[in-house]
């Protein structure tokens, strides 16, 4: 028997005989839709708060940085999604671990910071502390005894029992690691740096509210009413009547700081995530109207949500570097205009490709053409 389920006015088929279902999860409360032709799970339509950031990559729908991609061809997008069985995992880059550091601290607090990071223990602290497997065997020896063991652990056991006091490098590690169980140790100096990034905001006299009286990592999943496509946006910080986004940028070509800022927003087409943003808040109050809210949030907000007329979407802008100026920009609606211009064509892009190929590589049939001269970059005559 097949059934017909609503979501934001577009009508999805569930039950039939192509295997498309839509079922409550085990001892859950979230649905997921399984789309034709072997498509990965999705979300269930919701605003999520406090949705783990693993768990929200991982559900399958077209988010901005997809969009991005199907900019570029089908496959680039389809290669990097969760339709592509031989997709590679994203290493947790040091880079990568820096920069959740910073968001930590400037989007959710310094409480949530120092419950996810914590400085590592200073080497300069412990001048004399045993690091080598020589180091261990001098100090046994120093003690009147013979070093036993054909390892490091069994050097370090010896020498714990002859003194007790002994200071042992690889131990100071383990106990600082066991005290701050849990947490991500990082340069005690990097830390210091952060807390200035923070307060550069936090002290801004236009920004220093700009992180304050909403919700961190907001997860919004809806489906599109005129595609029927699965869609998908977290927002770094949600306001009553506002959306907020920290971005960092290098200026390495000493540019004026909002010249440098605007290069930046062409160049990572800054412009289509704060448009896509801006709808998904406004599918976010449908959503709120029909319950479909999970995680702890008060009430109050929600309907503080729902009654906005508008949300402003802002970036919040911080240099890199030992200079770290914070800027709020607005984008004109001319801009915001053009990004739903490429929201539009990616969204047909992906449900052309869905109905096509399924979960089958995305073939990008663009036809062969012969290029303009005005296509070429100048230097092609160099």
């Amino acid at each position: 028997m097949t059934n017909l389920v609503a979501d934001g006015g577009y009508i999805i088929e569930t039950g039939g005989a192509d295997g498309l279902a839509r079922g409550r999860q085990e001892g859950g409360n979230r649905l997921k839709a399984v789309l034709p032709a072997g498509l990965p799970d999705v979300m269930d339509a919701g605003i999520y708060f406090g949705l783990d950031e693993g768990e929200y990559h991982a559900a399958h729908a077209l988010s901005a940085s997809g969009i991005k991609w199907l900019r570029i061809s089908p496959l680039d997008f389809w290669a990097r999604s969760s339709m592509n069985p031989e997709r590679e995992p994203e290493e947790e880059s040091q880079a990568k671990v820096i920069g959740k550091a910073y968001h930590k601290r400037i989007a959710e607090g310094r409480a949530a910071f120092l419950a996810s990071f914590a400085p590592e223990v200073d080497p300069k602290d412990y001048p004399t502390a045993l690091r080598t497997v020589d180091d261990l065997k001098e100090a046994i020896a120093g003690l009147g005894a013979k070093p036993k063991g054909k390892s490091k652990g069994d050097l370090i056991a010896q020498l714990a029992a002859l003194d007790p006091t002994a200071k042992v490098w690889s131990l100071i590690e383990a106990d600082h690691a066991a005290i701050h169980d849990g947490r991500t140790m990082l340069p005690a100096d990097l830390i210091r740096r952060i807390e200035i990034s923070a307060a550069m905001i936090e002290k801004h006299p236009d920004l220093r509210k700009a992180f304050t009286g909403g919700y961190p990592e907001v997860s919004i999943f809806w489906t599109d009413p005129e595609y029927g496509i699965p869609m998908k946006a977290r927002l770094d910080y949600l306001k009553r009547a506002a959306v907020v986004d920290l971005k960092t940028f290098e200026n390495v070509n000493g540019m004026p700081i909002d010249k440098a800022i605007a290069r930046t927003i062409a160049n990572y087409k800054y412009h289509i995530q704060a448009k896509l943003y801006l709808e998904a808040v406004r599918q976010a109050k449908r959503l709120i109207r029909e319950g479909k809210v999970f995680g702890e949030v008060e009430p109050a907000f929600l309907e503080a949500v729902q009654k906005s007329n508008a949300h402003t979407f802002m970036f919040v802008f911080q240099q890199k570097g030992v200079a770290p100026i914070a800027r709020g920009v607005i984008l004109p609606s001319i801009t915001l205009d053009i990004g739903q211009v490429e929201i539009d064509d990616a969204k047909r892009r992906y449900a052309e490709c869905r109905e096509t190929f399924g979960a089958e590589p995305w073939v990008d049939g663009s036809p062969v053409r012969e290029f303009d001269s005005t296509e070429f970059p100048a230097y092609l005559g160099d």
